[in-house]
């Protein structure tokens, strides 16, 4: 998913004399061809991009302008990184850097030109998994011992600590977890010890230091997620919606706080773009992801598992079929090959052979139906 979407870019050459950011940025490769790389770095999500000193690059986006090879621009004119990878997250590309620098005590790499990235973001660097068996701070967090006492340290924003303990699959969803591949259908969440210390969550980073699991943005590269509810702000005047986009009844102004439990991977027509989510509550709506700002990301669900399951039939590769008066109509229905039949829902019919009401399944059509 992407984290922010592009902005149109220009082509016109005639503005680069005129703004010294514009030639800074097209000259881009041709100065850093002359420097020798150190490697290749794969990122495991997009974000900003800062200059020596720690600041975010902003463009003057009331002009044109060229942006170089895996990089683009935010549509409030920051400059953000842009290497690609597929829907499931499996295949990024990888950038050349040329070395590291400590700015305001963190570690960022050096992208050539005063280009630079946080180490927040990283994922493997010269094909090493430089992620795994970290944790990275979503937001400044205090360092707390076992009895639940301050340490007086406090982690920063995007600061990257390792963590004591294993990660594994979970067999039931905790409270607190991480998906290998979010946009999959099929999900097993995975985890690592936490420890409960005054009624909250904690991550153990060893000898005897502790911090608040709710801090944490992502374990070993992959976002932490939380199984339960999620506030988040409405960003504009809009309504919630069906999980077809059908447009329900209730208005969502800007600036309302909302709770939410649940994201949806859509109906994937042309690639994945952004998750719905559902409202707490009100199990038939919800919002796009466009026009919220969630405080924390929450368990993901396929939108095919919404609106249907499967069953098997138990007794051959067919099942009779029936009318809503619970008579059988003369026609059965075949089992698709490789899968299951498919149903999106589940009634009780008056059976008068019976003379009594059965469960029956409501089948979605087949073309082999007869």
């Amino acid at each position: 998913m992407k984290l922010f979407k592009k902005i149109c870019i220009g082509l016109t050459a005639l503005l680069l004399a005129a703004s010294p950011i514009l030639t800074h940025i097209t000259n881009f490769q041709t100065v850093e061809a002359a420097r020798k790389s150190k490697g290749k770095i794969t990122l495991f999500k997009n974000d900003y991009v800062y200059n020596q000193a720690g600041n975010k690059i902003k463009l003057n986006v009331n002009h044109s302008y060229r942006v170089p090879s895996d990089f683009a621009v935010s549509p409030t004119g920051y400059l953000i990184t842009d290497m690609k990878s597929d829907d499931l997250g499996d295949h990024r590309s990888s950038q050349p850097y040329y070395g590291t620098k400590k700015i305001n005590g963190q570690k960022f790499y050096d992208l050539g030109h005063n280009y630079y990235v946080n180490e927040a973001n990283v994922l493997k660097v010269k094909g090493r998994n430089v992620a795994q068996g970290t944790l990275t701070i979503k937001r400044d967090a205090l360092v707390y011992t076992e009895a639940g006492k301050a340490t007086g340290k406090k982690l920063r924003t995007n600061s990257v600590v390792k963590y004591q303990g294993k990660a594994k699959a979970a067999t039931k969803t905790p409270k607190y977890f991480y998906y290998l591949r979010d946009v999959a259908r099929y999900l097993q969440p995975q985890s690592i010890p936490t420890y409960k210390i005054k009624g909250k969550y904690f991550y153990s980073l060893g000898h005897n230091r502790y911090i608040n699991a709710a801090n944490v943005g992502y374990i070993n590269g992959h976002l932490v997620r939380y199984n339960g509810t999620s506030t988040a702000t409405v960003l504009k005047n809009t309504n919630s919606i069906t999980v077809n986009y059908s447009e329900a009844k209730r208005k969502l102004k800007k600036g309302q706080k909302i709770k939410l439990d649940l994201a949806v991977i859509p109906y994937l027509s042309d690639g994945f773009d952004n998750y719905l989510y559902r409202l707490h509550g009100h199990p038939d709506e919800y919002v796009d992801a466009t026009e919220i700002k969630l405080q924390r990301d929450l368990p993901v669900i396929d939108y095919r598992d919404l609106v249907y399951t499967y069953v098997m039939p138990v007794t051959d590769n067919s099942v009779e079929l029936y009318d809503t008066s619970g008579k059988a109509i003369g026609k059965r229905i075949m089992k698709p090959a490789y899968s299951n039949l498919t149903v999106d829902g589940l009634m009780y019919l008056w059976v008068p052979e019976e003379n009594k009401a059965e469960l029956f399944y409501h089948c979605l059509n087949y073309s082999d139906a007869s």
